[in-house]
C-alpha cells in the first residue's frame, strides 16, 4: 500500500470513529435529528473507505466476508454438539482455506506489483509517446477528466462543469473541495482545470494522487474502479 493512500485510509477511519461517537452521544441526549446527520455523513464516510481499502485490495471486501462468517460460525460452533458441531467445524476449515487463498494470493500481488493503467498512461506522457489521454469515469453520463501535457506543465481538465452541476453530479461541496485542491473555472464557469508542473518521476505519483481524490472525494464517484477507463491516441509514425 502506497503512503499517501495509507494516510488517506487513516485519515477516513478516524473519521469514521469520530462520527460514530458523536452519534452515540446524540442517542444518550435524544437528539435524533442530530443523530440521523451524523449517520448521513457516516454513510459518505464508510463508502470511501470502501472504494480505497478496494483500490488497495480489490478482495478487500470478499475477505472480510469470509473472516465475518467465519467468526459467526466459531461463536455458533461452541453451542453445538454431536453431527452439528463438526458440521460447523468443517464449514470453518472450508472458509479458513478460502480466507487463506485469497490472502496469499494478496501477498504475491504485493510482493510483484504490476502497472496499472494509470500509471502507465502518466509514464507515457512523461516519456513523450503520447501527449494527453482522457480519464473516463463514465461514458453514459460523459463524467470524464482529460489530461494534457504542454510542455512541461500537465492541465488536469474537467468539462461541462454546468452540466454535471444540473445533473446533481456535481454540488457545491464538491465544487469546493476541488477548487481547494488547485482546479479553478474557466470558459464562463464550465471547464474545471488544474495545471501542475510535470516533468520528472516524482510528479506521476502527485499526479495519481490529485486524480484519486477527484474521483473518490470530487466527484464522490462510488463506482470508479468498475467503469472507469483510460482513453488515449498513438501518435501517427508515418
Amino acid at each position: 500500500m502506497s503512503v499517501k493512500l495509507r494516510k488517506l485510509i487513516a485519515h477516513y477511519e478516524a473519521e469514521k470513529a469520530a462520527l460514530i461517537a458523536q452519534r452515540a452521544e446524540c442517542l444518550e441526549e435524544w437528539d435524533y435529528g442530530m443523530a440521523r446527520r451524523f449517520t448521513k455523513a457516516l454513510a459518505v464516510v464508510s463508502q470511501q473507505l470502501h472504494t480505497l481499502y478496494h483500490l488497495h485490495d480489490p478482495q478487500h471486501e470478499k475477505k472480510a466476508r469470509l473472516a465475518k462468517r467465519i467468526e459467526l460460525l466459531a461463536a455458533s460452533t461452541a453451542l453445538n454438539t454431536g453431527y452439528l458441531h463438526r458440521y460447523e467445524l468443517e464449514r470453518i476449515a472450508v472458509a479458513q482455506q478460502e480466507l487463506d487463498a485469497l490472502q496469499a494470493l494478496t501477498r504475491e500481488q504485493t510482493a510483484a506489483p504490476q502497472a496499472t493503467q494509470l500509471q502507465e498512461a502518466l509514464m507515457r506522457l512523461l516519456q513523450g509517446p503520447i501527449t494527453a489521454f482522457t480519464l473516463v469515469f463514465d461514458p453514459v453520463k460523459r463524467l470524464y477528466c482529460n489530461c494534457r501535457l504542454v510542455r512541461r506543465t500537465l492541465l488536469l481538465i474537467l468539462p461541462e462543469v454546468q452540466r454535471h452541476r444540473a445533473s446533481h453530479l456535481l454540488r457545491k461541496k464538491q465544487l469546493r473541495f476541488l477548487q481547494g485542491l488547485g482546479f479553478r473555472l474557466y470558459d464562463q464557469q464550465d471547464k474545471l482545470i488544474l495545471i501542475t508542473p510535470f516533468a520528472v518521476p516524482e510528479d506521476v505519483a502527485h499526479v495519481k494522487s490529485i486524480l484519486a481524490r477527484l474521483a473518490l472525494d470530487g466527484l464522490l464517484y462510488q463506482e470508479l474502479l468498475e467503469h472507469a477507463y483510460i482513453s488515449y491516441r498513438e501518435p501517427d509514425m508515418r
